[in-house]
């Protein structure tokens, strides 16, 4: 089904593999396809986490925005601290992009939400967003 030309890229979920050693595998043959897939994943930290074994774990995104409020520029830094640290962890085991971060307005309503949201705050949750994008894209 993969080797489809229409195919173009696979999202990975923790049932996909029991080891950091298979899901490099699994990247791998998924980059010798033709044309090459992109490998995706919704890793986010918190609950959205979905490669934990041989992973650091990450806090969730309202806990980040909880940071901000006590000290802006220390929310902002460990913002950028996971957004680094998640891209070098998937780019080592071959990674092309990570669904984060979640971007959501934390409303406190939404089950589906939850704790996934740096802030209610939009200006905060662009801040806290903005650093961790920078941060993913930034040299390992």
């Amino acid at each position: 089904m993969l080797a489809h030309p229409l195919v173009g890229s696979v999202i990975l979920f923790t049932r996909n593999f029991e080891s950091i050693a298979q899901l490099e595998s699994l990247v791998r043959r998924s980059a010798r396809a033709q044309p090459p897939l992109l490998v995706a994943v919704d890793h986010e930290g918190g609950r959205v986490q979905r490669f934990r074994t041989g992973f650091t774990e990450l806090p969730p995104q309202r806990a980040i925005g909880h940071a901000y409020d006590l000290d802006p520029e220390a929310g902002r830094r460990l913002a950028w601290q996971c957004g680094w640290l998640l891209a070098a962890e998937l780019r080592a085991v071959g990674i092309d992009l990570s669904f984060a971060p979640c971007v959501d307005l934390d409303y406190g309503v939404s089950e589906v939400i939850g704790d996934r949201a740096y802030h209610r705050d939009p200006e905060v949750v662009s801040t806290l967003a903005v650093a961790c994008m920078q941060a993913c894209a930034a040299p390992a």
